[in-house]
């Protein structure tokens, strides 16, 4: 198992906004919910993890993106 750190931002509507994060995948044993651009979570090694996070302005208008990286010791 492998600790990472995915960051995130948001811009145009209007601040301040909130982050969701969410795995999309079961190759992760954990996932911490961050309410900053910030998720940290815990994948298993030479899988290919998915992250999603959702990005909400004040508004209550939403963007998302998705990632998948690999999980890999020797980056």
């Amino acid at each position: 198992m492998l600790r990472f750190i995915c960051g995130g931002s948001g811009s145009g509507g209007t601040p301040p906004y909130s982050f969701l994060w969410s795995s999309l995948t079961l190759t992760m044993a954990s996932f911490t919910q961050a309410t900053t651009g910030q998720g940290r979570g815990i994948c298993t090694v030479n899988t290919f993890p998915t992250v999603q996070l959702q990005v909400t302005d004040s508004l209550g208008a939403t963007a998302t993106s998705t990632l998948s990286f690999i999980c890999d010791p020797n980056p």
